[in-house]
């Protein structure tokens, strides 16, 4: 800007919204392969969360990380954040990642990441409550949260519309109107949606809260990939 001087400094307008266009735009055959790209992780992910690789007791959290690694390997395919991060969330926050803490019954799991498929990289997360012994479902807080991401979930598909910012007045009143963590209407609920078509979150638009997008959505292909699947994470018994 200083080499610039006046009056060119004033006149300079920045390109990043018109870059963010260009590159949130999917033509069809991208849009299937990025929800291939989904899906393949998924179905890697909710493996990795279930008795055919957890046995509480046993297995560290690092066991399952290579597990993934190696299912992505013997696809051919990659990884969209290199070693894939299965953690271990308290009241805290998380208490370990991918490391030797072995997995205990009643501890909740998180996997994180993405597999690289024709260079689209997801970033697909999924959580599961590993049963106590004579537990036959996740106790009803757990179960309450679990629920209140799928509402939240359906009314964001209900109002997303291609060409219209989150912030419009029918998806941010709605969330507004129907989240309810802990009994609480109208509380703060806020979902991230980005890009990562060749390089780590760079773009994409927020819904929810106050930091509510005000740029249009480009493209559906995230529409179409984010919430393909409602089921319910597989508790590992």
């Amino acid at each position: 800007m200083k080499t610039l001087g006046e009056p060119w400094a004033d006149r300079l307008v920045s390109a990043e919204k018109l870059v963010s266009d260009f590159r949130s735009r999917r033509v069809a055959s991208e849009i299937v392969a990025f929800g291939e790209a989904a899906e393949k992780t998924r179905r890697i992910w909710e493996r990795a969360l279930s008795n055919e690789v957890i046995t509480p007791g046993v297995t560290a959290l690092e066991d399952v990380a290579w597990w993934i690694w190696d299912r992505i390997r013997e696809e051919g395919l990659d990884s969209a954040f290199d070693m894939p991060s299965v953690y271990i969330t308290g009241p805290e926050g998380v208490e370990a990642s991918s490391n030797e803490r072995i997995i205990q019954r009643a501890d909740v799991m998180m996997i994180d990441g993405g597999i690289c498929y024709l260079n689209f990289c997801p970033d697909v997360k999924r959580t599961a409550y590993v049963l106590k012994e004579g537990e036959g479902a996740a106790p009803a807080g757990f179960q309450h949260a679990f629920d209140q991401a799928v509402k939240v979930r359906e009314v964001i598909r209900r109002n997303l519309q291609v060409g219209r910012p989150p912030r419009s007045g029918s998806v941010h009143g709605s969330l507004r109107a129907t989240s309810d963590p802990g009994n609480r209407p109208g509380a703060p609920t806020a979902v991230t949606m980005y890009w990562r078509p060749s390089w780590r979150k760079v773009m994409g638009a927020v819904v929810g809260g106050a930091g509510s997008s005000t740029v249009p959505i480009r493209s559906p292909v995230a529409l179409s990939t984010a919430w393909k699947r409602g089921s319910p994470p597989r508790p590992s018994p």
